[in-house]
């Protein structure tokens, strides 16, 4: 997770280095998204060329059984990009041969330009990278941290692709621990390692059991003096009293946080509190989640904006925000809980602004 701590500090250098050359405060949103952009392809962008590449040959010879089993194969590959690292559905053989269908029903430069936008996108903002420096002269040492950012990048969507790959990997191991001792899976991804050695050999006390169930609705780790204790049901409402917020939500008509990509948008708010909802998304809404990750992209491209509790301009809502153009705010802290589903606002994302607009209701 060192990545997510380099956040800030790599956030800040950049800043400080465009405004070194740009002189001019307006334009910084602009040469962030040039800078703060992908230079490799990811995950993502893989499997869409994948995609593209199989919709063609259905264009011209149909699904047969050659393709059918590529699609499987894509399932296999791709699938973790459906889950939100343990929980959600992995992508299977039916949902990407659904894609492909879809694809194949365009024309062959439709099919091209959306299975290689991403790989397009990174050779477009080379040159523009390009650009900046013969335009501002930008010295070798600057350049050296660019490239150190890019790598960096690059490498934090790397690892939140691995975030939901490897529970991806392991569902079958966890799979074969529910048919050996009747824990769910719902629960076996909240139990801890001793409490996993303790149900296979018949060990985990029925008390406990109902205690890993309440995880599901929350939980929190809290440690003290070497100790980490698990809290929930009760303890848990009784602890985040205790460090409770702003609750008047009425009197709160704007909402500030940092731009990750500049732009204006108006729409109404859709939250998304795990993967589930992503797929019940609506075009042209504002999204709104505490953070997002590789299963929101479906969401995150049908946007007007995007707006997060958490992150930096290097978070994974920033970086895809850019890559889609989409208006973002990063790191309001509280977007989740002063907005509903429904409400109208405008984002404001050169000044990282949301202004609520009308609520759906009064509360």
């Amino acid at each position: 997770m060192y990545y997510t701590i380099l956040n800030d500090i790599y956030s800040e250098k950049i800043n400080v280095l465009v405004l070194k050359y740009i002189k001019n405060p307006a334009q910084l949103s602009l040469y962030l998204e040039i800078i703060g952009s992908l230079d490799k392809p990811t995950g993502m962008a893989y499997q869409q060329k994948e995609l593209g590449g199989l919709a063609l040959k259905v264009k011209k010879v149909g699904f047969t059984q050659a393709i059918e089993g590529e699609v499987e194969e894509i399932a296999d590959k791709y699938g973790y990009l459906g889950m939100f690292t343990y929980l959600g559905t992995p992508y299977n053989k039916a949902f990407i041969k659904e894609k492909v269908k879809e694809l194949s029903e365009k024309n062959k430069d439709e099919i091209l330009s959306k299975s290689l936008r991403y790989f397009n996108k990174i050779e477009d903002n080379k040159k523009l990278l390009k650009k900046f420096y013969d335009k501002y002269k930008v010295s070798a040492a600057d350049k050296l941290l660019i490239s150190v950012l890019k790598e960096y990048i690059y490498t934090s969507i790397w690892a939140d692709d691995l975030f939901h790959k490897v529970p991806f990997l392991l569902r079958p191991f966890l799979n074969e621990i529910t048919s050996r001792t009747g824990i769910t899976y719902e629960q076996i991804i909240q139990m801890t390692e001793e409490e996993i050695v303790a149900a296979l050999k018949g060990e985990l006390e029925a008390l406990l059991v109902n205690e890993i169930s309440k995880r599901n609705q929350d939980f929190a780790f809290f440690y003290e003096g070497g100790e980490t204790t698990i809290l929930v049901g009760e303890q848990l409402d009784d602890f985040a009293s205790s460090y409770q917020g702003i609750t008047d939500f009425k009197n709160i008509d704007q909402i500030e946080g940092q731009s990750a990509c500049g732009g204006k948008a108006k729409g109404l708010v859709s939250i998304l509190r795990s993967t589930e909802d992503v797929a019940k998304f609506i075009k042209g809404r504002v999204l709104v989640a505490k953070h997002t990750s590789p299963p929101y992209l479906p969401a995150m491209e049908k946007a007007a904006a995007i707006v997060t509790n958490e992150g930096g301009l290097l978070s994974h809502a920033a970086i895809v925000s850019r890559e889609f153009k989409k208006p973002c705010v990063v790191g309001t802290k509280i977007a989740t809980e002063i907005l509903r589903d429904g409400d109208l606002v405008e984002v404001n994302a050169s000044d990282g602004v949301i202004k609520i607009l009308k609520r759906v209701n009064q509360r």
